[in-house]
């Protein structure tokens, strides 16, 4: 879907306020920082009225990030960091690599890879005397949490609808941000409500980190 199909979407008096731009081939279409429309090749949809936090103890959470278990279990979906060239990771399994013999074992393995498996990789090549120029990952929540977060805040004929729930952690200019995302198969009354009760969720997991924040 092109940026000009997409723009009749957005009430006219919101026209002037948009932007848009790709990210290895996604696009991306902004209102003010605050209303973000993803479209992924798999026509899946992330979007919705979503909330963006900047972190004031940016050491502080790049330990929860690199050094401790905090984030182990959440999913990467893509990661970009930028230091003397410009590494990128698609987290998306490979799983013929796992194949035993000629049977594959896709329905064992999930969607894309943990943090846990790709941590130490990346904290590789952010560590040393300078710090990265940028760094970017997005990270969704795993199936099994998704689906007991669900449970509470949607119907049962409405889960279909829901891809995923995810947060896109930007680090660049000294400024660390977290932006939350929503990600469904096509536009539904409940995204509002889903997406208020995943931003509460997500800032309860921050307070619970102790680190210091604050809304944009």
């Amino acid at each position: 879907m092109e940026f000009p199909a997409l723009l009749s979407a957005f009430p006219m008096k919101y026209h002037a306020f948009l932007s848009a731009f790709t990210i290895n081939g996604v696009l991306v279409i902004c209102l003010n920082y605050v209303y973000n429309l993803i479209i992924l090749h798999n026509g899946y949809i992330i979007g919705g009225t979503m909330i963006q936090v900047q972190l004031t103890q940016i050491k502080e959470f790049m330990s929860h990030l690199l050094v401790t278990d905090t984030f182990d279990n959440f999913l990467l979906v893509e990661g970009e960091i930028v230091t003397f060239n410009k590494f990128t990771i698609d987290g998306q399994i490979q799983k013929k690599y796992y194949a035993i013999g000629d049977e594959l074992v896709e329905n064992s393995l999930p969607e894309y890879s943990s943090w846990d498996k790709l941590k130490s990789y990346c904290y590789s090549i952010i560590k040393g005397q300078k710090p990265p120029l940028s760094f970017i990952f997005i990270f969704r929540i795993p199936d099994n949490m998704m689906e007991s977060f669900l449970a509470k805040h949607i119907s049962k004929d409405s889960l279909e609808n829901i891809q995923g729930l995810y947060m896109n952690i930007h680090y660049e200019n000294q400024s660390l941000r977290i932006t939350t995302g929503l990600s469904t198969k096509s536009f539904s009354l409940d995204d509002k409500d889903i997406s208020m009760a995943w931003d509460k969720a997500f800032i309860d997991f921050i307070k619970q980190l102790e680190i210091p924040y604050e809304s944009e």
